[in-house]
């Protein structure tokens, strides 16, 4: 069945080029045909096209794609077209007059689907040590224009999800016409971290947010990540987390130098105060309040691409 469909289609969608074409992924249908849909229909057909492709080529445990078969399945063509809509005039102002928790949803999604649909058109993604910095930033032609300006995987993760925080280059400057999409700093959930998958097998897995599944989803993916990614040794008074922990430890502590115990104080407030690793991550809190020193460890990073291995 998934060999039919994958030799299926009309011409269009069987002859569709991935690669970039003027610096961006989402230029195959002509403006003149974009679809004008409202922002929230439109990001539930993209949601619905993406929903499908995972069911179909993600792994069970949300970390692993089949990316070839991916590739040559039309629902991925599909999509493709689908994200040429995002190009219509006046779709940022729609998006800017979201909820900050919808805001969120729309660009978790696209940052999510965005990084599959670069690994594809650009290989090798950012697998490469050389080829990584140029994926993130767009300068490899891994951008999606939506409403007319450009936003590369950096622009969405630290610009518009990260709320353009003043101490990284990466934000958005104060002039930028696309800061009206940013979700305030007041308002930013260090959650997010936990949900955004970067093509990397250290990366979280990837799931689907909307805004009525929001919290709920962000905590689940938080409480699943650190069960996996956290691991504490109460006898030697230590704790070994995920890079991701040491390159945000700022986002979780709300101070501007690193503070690693302020970091694990937050991450214990994320979790439910029942379960493994919140009640030793206390107990190892409960120590350091004591005077007793406590070792934070951090794992390396693994960059090789998440593919489901047959």
């Amino acid at each position: 069945e998934e060999e039919e469909e994958e030799e299926s289609g009309d011409s269009l969608l069987a002859a569709l080029d991935l690669g970039p074409r003027h610096g961006i992924l989402n230029f195959h249908v002509p403006s003149d045909q974009l679809v004008r849909s409202d922002v929230v229909e439109m990001s539930s057909d993209m949601q619905k096209l993406v929903l499908d492709m995972f069911d179909k080529y993600l792994s069970d445990d949300g970390r692993g794609i089949r990316y070839e078969s991916l590739a040559r399945s039309r629902g991925f063509k599909e999509y493709v077209l689908q994200a040429s809509n995002l190009r219509r005039e006046g779709l940022l102002e729609d998006i800017a007059s979201l909820a900050a928790d919808e805001r969120m949803a729309v660009f978790l999604n696209l940052y999510n689907s965005m990084v599959v649909h670069g690994t594809l058109a650009v290989p090798p993604g950012p697998s490469a040590a050389d080829a990584r910095g140029p994926f993130f930033s767009g300068k490899s032609g891994v951008n999606y224009n939506i409403g007319g300006q450009h936003f590369s995987l950096d622009d969405i993760e630290h610009a518009v999800l990260r709320g353009s925080p003043e101490w990284d280059a990466r934000s958005f400057k104060k002039n930028d016409p696309r800061r009206i999409v940013t979700i305030p700093r007041s308002q930013f959930d260090p959650r997010i971290h936990f949900a955004l998958n970067c093509g990397a097998k250290s990366c979280p897995p990837i799931k689907l947010y909307s805004a009525d599944n929001l919290d709920k989803g962000l905590a689940l993916a938080t409480q699943a990540f650190c069960e996996s990614e956290v691991q504490v040794d109460l006898l030697a008074r230590s704790v070994r987390l995920s890079k991701i922990l040491f390159w945000y430890c700022r986002d979780f502590s709300g101070k501007e130098e690193v503070d690693n115990i302020a970091m694990l104080r937050k991450l214990t407030l994320l979790l439910p105060p029942e379960i493994e690793p919140a009640v030793s991550l206390l107990r190892l809190l409960e120590a350091a309040d004591a005077g007793e020193e406590v070792s934070v460890l951090f794992s390396e990073y693994d960059w090789s691409r998440n593919e489901e291995q047959s």
